[in-house]
C-alpha cells in the first residue's frame, strides 16, 4: 500500500468513526462568525453562495439563518460582489482534493469554509478557528487527505494553496487578485 493510499485510508477510518455532520456545521458556523466579527473578510460569511442556497445549507446543519433573513436581496447581492474569483477557484481546488468517502455536499461546505478562512490575515489554523497547527493538519488530513499527503509537515497552508492555485490558473488574475496573493504569500 502506498503512502497516499494509506493516508486516504486513515482519513476514511476517521470519517467512519466520527461522522462529519456536526463538525461541518460547527466549522461553517465558526468561519461565518469570524467573518461577521471582522476577523475574516465579510464575503466569507456568505461562503460564496447565493442567498437561497446559503439558507438551505444553514438549515441542513441546524444553524440559524435569522441574520440571513434580515438582508434584502440587494444587500446580499452587494455582499456577493465582494467575493474574489480566487475564492471560487480555491474552493473548487479544495473540493477536488477532498477525501473521497466524504459526502460531496459536506465536502463542498468544508471547502467553502476553509477557502473563506484562507483569506484572513493570520495563519490558517487561527483564521479557521483551530486551537493549533496540529489540529488544522488533522482536519486537513481527515477531510482533504490528498492535500495532506502532498504537503506533509506543512506549516504554511495558505501559501501552498495559493501557489497551487496560481500554477493551475489559466486566466490572468486582476491586479487586486495579485496584490491579495502577494499579501497572503508573505505570511
Amino acid at each position: 500500500m502506498t503512502f497516499a493510499a494509506s493516508a486516504e485510508s486513515g482519513a476514511i477510518d476517521k470519517i467512519r468513526a466520527h461522522p462529519p455532520q456536526d463538525l461541518t456545521g460547527s466549522f461553517v458556523a465558526t468561519v461565518r462568525a469570524r467573518a461577521e466579527a471582522g476577523e475574516l473578510p465579510l464575503f466569507a460569511w456568505s461562503l460564496g453562495l447565493p442567498q437561497p442556497a446559503l439558507g438551505r445549507l444553514l438549515g441542513e446543519f441546524g444553524l440559524s439563518s435569522a441574520d440571513l433573513a434580515q438582508l434584502t436581496a440587494a444587500e446580499f447581492h452587494r455582499l456577493e460582489q465582494l467575493t474574489p474569483a480566487a475564492f471560487h477557484e480555491l474552493r473548487r481546488m479544495l473540493f477536488e482534493h477532498r477525501t473521497k468517502l466524504l459526502d460531496p455536499a459536506q465536502a463542498d461546505s468544508l471547502a467553502r469554509a476553509l477557502a473563506g478562512a484562507c483569506f484572513g490575515s493570520l495563519p490558517l489554523w487561527e483564521d479557521a478557528g483551530f486551537a493549533d497547527e496540529t489540529e488544522l493538519a488533522s482536519f486537513i488530513g481527515t477531510f482533504f487527505a490528498p492535500l495532506a499527503q502532498k504537503y506533509r509537515n506543512c506549516r504554511h497552508w495558505k501559501r501552498e494553496f495559493f501557489k497551487d492555485l496560481h500554477r493551475q490558473s489559466q486566466v490572468k488574475p486582476a491586479i487586486a487578485e495579485l496584490l491579495l496573493k502577494c499579501f497572503l504569500l508573505r505570511q
